[in-house]
């Protein structure tokens, strides 16, 4: 049984809003009865002594009856213990009335007490408030009635309406009657001896079996099989469903706030921060309502995304710093441009039979389309978080494998399938044997994401992309020259040389496209445009064999994604130890921590492009200082 601090009817008129309360008693009393009749419980009694009257004395010493219509009334059209009512002038203790709504019954051999909120005496019925310390056969008397009965069966949840449909008031008696009963039916049904030929042992497992698959379709199929010898299927609702209720009302995270600025209705689906503490969380709703002259927005929060405490009193606004809040409306897709700018020219100039070009070609379109399905879902679809991850990733790890089949099936590699060069030693490769599959995909993976995490700022990512692809360049041009590998100590690849086109291409578009998302940009790349190029980057590295080189050259790509993993395990780690998450970064990835301390953007950006380009004089170094 529910305790009473649970039940819904009880604390209603303290969750309800107080104009509710004021202004709509009517419809404040209609749910308190409403609940009541969900938290009742059914009373079967047999033997009901209940009848009620009034004694009138008359000269000729003749007892006459009063039937009275009823002795209260609900409402003007509601008459209530309306019936035959026969009302005794006196009282000598051994009268008894009918039982009467509102009146408390108690179990003469338990001593247990509810209060009878409807009767049906007609088919021996008494509807109550939920106790299940009844016991079966007890009498039970009204406390101001005196009327009595015998108990015949408690039954809790009583209504068949909408009230079946969800979680009752008295969900643990319910079920304990149902299996109660069950057990006692299906247990009449067992033999006392097994027949000769049941293998006992075997008999043992088979149950075992079914107890293990409880839950399950096949454990469901069993079951019936055993009960019913039919075969049954077990549908699963999902949509539309009405939610299971324990009476317990949801507790909703809220955050209010005024002095709004712009249309908060955009924020819905987006994360939003604290100017101070730096707390974020989803909103997954927004309302306003105004309280004077104040217009108030009330912003409802997914409580899963909630990291940190927001402060009374701090700014909130949309997560990211507040110079980028000017760029909504940006069109984006700008990726589409970059990604024809290098196919066209390596379709038109390259040797479309190399293998290097063939794997190259396919990574940036492959990697491309699911940009654009991301950038598709996020624009037109209005789908705020795109493209599921999980299905990214999925697909970023199939390119990684179709890449692994191309190298270990093609000729070209036969000799350094495995291998790969080892900056600043002469001569020196590392094989990574039956673990190359995995380095290839960690590649792949690892450099598409970094520069989608990149391209954050006006120009970053198309900058450093540009001066990267420079790099490979040089690299893919003296590894396909049999002189220039032999003088630098490098592994020569044959036909390696036709990358220069390709990458050439590369660093014309992005210098192309940089030319439009300059600060202010009039156009961003999108994941169509970061994904592929990505990819790219990451399998000219394979393909070249520079896989350790890579890290010098995207280095800021790299410490763009090492700085997003430091963030989110430093952020779980403090939130487990301390109980309280903190952040290593102001924001990740960190060129938005640089913003937070007051950098312009275009200082961001610029110094991100000398490292880069101080990292790309590093790795033409290597292949002298050896």
């Amino acid at each position: 049984m529910a305790k009473f601090s649970d039940k819904i009817s009880t604390i209603l008129s303290g969750q309800l809003p107080e104009f509710v309360v004021s202004e709509h008693p009517k419809f404040a009393e209609f749910l308190k009865v409403y609940y009541q009749l969900l938290e009742s419980a059914e009373l079967s009694v047999t033997s009901v002594k209940s009848t009620e009257g009034i004694l009138l004395e008359s000269e000729t010493d003749q007892a006459n009856n009063l039937v009275l219509n009823s002795s209260s009334v609900g409402s003007s059209r509601t008459l209530l213990d309306a019936g035959d009512k026969i009302i005794f002038e006196t009282y000598s203790g051994s009268e008894y009335g009918k039982f009467t709504r509102g009146e408390t019954i108690t179990g003469q051999s338990s001593g247990s007490t509810s209060v009878v909120l409807t009767e049906d005496l007609d088919n021996g019925r008494l509807f109550i408030s939920a106790n299940s310390k009844f016991i079966d056969g007890e009498i039970v008397v009204g406390g101001s009635s005196n009327a009595y009965a015998t108990i015949d069966n408690y039954r809790p949840n009583p209504v068949n309406n909408i009230a079946d449909l969800v979680n009752f008031r008295d969900p643990d008696n319910v079920i304990s009657n149902f299996l109660s009963n069950f057990r006692d039916e299906f247990l009449a049904t067992l033999p006392d001896k097994l027949a000769n030929n049941v293998n006992k042992r075997n008999l043992i497992k088979n149950i075992k079996s079914l107890y293990r698959s409880k839950g399950t379709n096949k454990g469901h199929e069993i079951f019936f099989r055993i009960l019913f010898n039919e075969e049954s299927q077990t549908f699963y609702p999902r949509e539309q469903l009405l939610r299971v209720s324990d009476g317990k009302y949801d507790t909703l995270k809220v955050l209010r706030a005024i002095g709004d600025i712009g249309d908060t209705a955009e924020l819905v689906g987006r994360t939003i921060t604290g100017a101070d503490s730096l707390a974020y969380a989803i909103i997954e709703n927004v309302n306003k309502y105004q309280i004077g002259a104040d217009t108030v927005t009330e912003f409802i929060l997914n409580i899963e995304s909630i990291q940190g405490t927001f402060q009374i009193g701090e700014e909130i606004r949309e997560h990211g710093p507040a110079s980028h809040h000017k760029k909504k409306g940006t069109p984006t897709m700008g990726g589409i441009i970059i990604l024809n700018a290098i196919i066209l020219p390596t379709l038109l100039l390259a040797d479309l039979t190399n293998p290097f070009v063939q794997i190259l070609l396919i990574s940036t379109v492959w990697m491309g389309l699911i940009g654009f399905i991301d950038d598709y879902l996020k624009t037109i679809k209005k789908m705020k978080k795109g493209l599921v991850a999980r299905y990214k990733l999925a697909g970023q790890i199939l390119l990684g494998v179709i890449i692994t089949f191309w190298i270990y099936n093609t000729p070209a590699w036969d000799n350094f399938r495995t291998v790969t060069s080892l900056p600043f030693f002469k001569d020196t490769v590392v094989d990574f044997g039956m673990l190359y599959p995995l380095m290839i995909v960690m590649v792949v993976t690892g450099t598409s994401n970094a520069v989608n995490l990149t391209d954050g700022l006006d120009g970053l990512a198309a900058g450093l992309l540009a001066i990267s692809f420079t790099v490979f360049a040089f690299i893919a041009y003296i590894s396909g020259r049999v002189d220039f590998s032999d003088y630098l100590n490098i592994i020569y690849l044959p036909g390696a040389g036709e990358l220069t086109i390709f990458t050439a291409a590369c660093v014309g578009a992005c210098i192309g496209y940089l030319w439009y998302n300059a600060a202010p940009a009039e156009i961003f790349m999108g994941d169509v445009g970061s994904l592929s190029t990505g990819a790219a980057l990451g399998t000219l590295a394979i393909l070249l064999k520079k896989e350790f080189l890579l890290v010098i050259i995207g280095g800021v790509f790299v410490a763009e994604a090492i700085s997003v993993i430091l963030q989110v395990g430093y952020f779980r780690y403090t939130k487990k130890k301390y109980g309280e998450p903190k952040k290593l970064f102001r924001m990740a990835p960190f060129h938005h921590h640089f913003e937070l301390k007051g950098w312009p953007e275009s200082r961001v950006v610029i110094r991100f492009w000398i490292i880069g380009l101080l990292l790309a004089l590093l790795t033409l170094s290597t292949f002298k200082i050896r």
